[in-house]
């Protein structure tokens, strides 16, 4: 997928240079170029969550989603995000990742859980109202 789709997705997404977590962690939205995998965190999410690359990208680029920052699971060292939206097929994903080297890193790929499922179809309601 062309790097400039990723970036227009990303601002079209929030309408700002900036993305503001909690007021202290920020993504340059205008920075992130493209999806970097390894080979390990794709096989691991298609074999263990049955989730493939292709459909771990395309929630970036479905609408409505729900980005949060992961507190818990970030370090000084890296910042994690999670994001819960759906794929082509409406599929609804839970992905974790991280921005490297102006790079989207997905970490983890996985069906929503119950209750993220009832907070994304919530904001769904409201998105479309």
């Amino acid at each position: 997928m062309p790097s400039q789709f990723l970036a227009m997705f990303l601002w079209q997404l929030i309408s700002q240079t900036y993305l503001y977590i909690l007021g202290i962690y920020m993504i340059k939205l205008t920075e992130i170029i493209a999806f970097e995998w390894d080979q390990g965190n794709k096989d691991k999410n298609f074999y263990t969550h049955n989730v493939t690359q292709s459909e771990s990208e395309q929630v970036f680029f479905n609408r409505p989603v729900l980005l949060h920052f992961d507190k818990k699971h970030s370090s000084y060292k890296e910042t994690i995000y999670a994001l819960l939206g759906k794929t082509n097929e409406n599929r609804k994903l839970f992905i974790a990742f991280t921005v490297r080297n102006n790079l989207v890193r997905i970490i983890s790929a996985r069906d929503m859980t119950v209750k993220e499922k009832k907070r994304y179809e919530e904001h769904e309601k409201k998105s479309k109202a």
